[in-house]
């Protein structure tokens, strides 16, 4: 066989397959093409889906920060409550903003005065009586509670929120319930390798432990008459006042010595004397200066000496 025919022989052949291969395919796409095109938009559309829904909870999450935000500068704890159950499930923000009014609802009870009332100038209706200071130590234990309660909060937050209920326990004076509380806090900190955030709870624990010793001191007004410090007496005195004596114009003389005669005065005159000694004398001039001997104008003359 020639090396044309050998050749010739080749094409043929590659020709044959080439033909089955594109037989082959026609047939694929005849009985499985549709679905294959199906499957392809399918994928597309799973993409393009999970793109728009990963960029909307960034949105949500967004918001929810703005939302926190915005309710933490009002100083308002009622909002970021509000705030912390609108934003449910996005991210740290519901656990934030609860922290936040616990905060807020503490400092209130603590200092007698409304959220967000002047402390400086409070008016009178922003002032809370004992019901109004622990109805806000209640709220503010309420929504630490809800912090620790919520499994998707993160552990920095939930220990932020032990130190909070350990601090209303000790407020309370539960301090047994606070030092246990804090314990929490030292085990939780040493599972996580918080060195620093363990020795603080221990320091804690033992401040906490100190204070079942301190006696708890009241108000003067709400001890019975019993108990209370007797009040000081401050004697009352007053100046002596310089009494003139009486001038009886019935006394009897006094017996002069021989010789010495005694005349007698009426009382007005005594009076006068004696307001003329009670006047301040005056203070006596000053000696006037003796000056110097003048020495003499021209001095005798030396003797010669022998």
């Amino acid at each position: 066989m020639s090396m044309d025919q050998r050749q010739q022989n080749v094409q043929v052949g590659a020709g044959l397959q080439e033909s089955r291969l594109n037989t082959e395919l026609i047939g694929f796409l005849q009985k499985y093409g549709s679905w294959a095109i199906y499957a392809l938009l399918a994928v597309v559309l799973v993409y393009v889906g999970k793109d728009y829904l990963d960029k909307r909870r960034v949105q949500k999450l967004d918001d929810a920060y703005g939302d926190f935000r915005a309710a933490l500068t009002a100083g308002n704890p009622a909002t970021l409550v509000e705030n912390a159950s609108t934003h449910a499930g996005q991210g740290a923000v519901p656990a934030m903003s609860r922290i936040e009014a616990a905060r807020l609802y503490l400092e209130a009870a603590r200092r007698g005065l409304k959220p967000g009332a002047d402390a400086l100038k409070p008016n009178p209706e922003d002032r809370l009586d004992e019901a109004g200071r622990k109805s806000m130590a209640e709220q503010a234990r309420a929504q630490v509670d809800a912090v620790l309660a919520d499994s998707s909060a993160p552990e920095l937050l939930v220990q932020q929120a032990r130190w909070f209920k350990a601090s209303l326990l000790a407020d309370g004076g539960d301090i047994d319930g606070a030092v246990a509380v804090m314990k929490e806090v030292a085990d939780a900190a040493k599972r996580s390798g918080f060195i620093d955030q363990e020795l603080k709870a221990n320091e804690r624990m033992t401040h906490l432990a100190k204070l079942k010793n301190v006696r708890p001191a009241f108000p003067s007004a709400e001890l019975p008459e019993s108990a209370r410090e007797p009040k000081p007496v401050v004697a009352e005195t007053t100046p002596p006042v310089a009494a003139t004596p009486a001038i009886d114009p019935n006394a009897p003389i006094v017996n002069a010595p021989p010789g010495v005669e005694v005349k007698k005065v009426s009382p007005e005159e005594v009076e006068r004397v004696l307001k003329s000694l009670n006047k301040p004398q005056p203070a006596p001039a000053p000696a006037p200066e003796t000056p110097p001997a003048n020495p003499p104008a021209n001095p005798p003359a030396e003797q010669p000496k022998p």
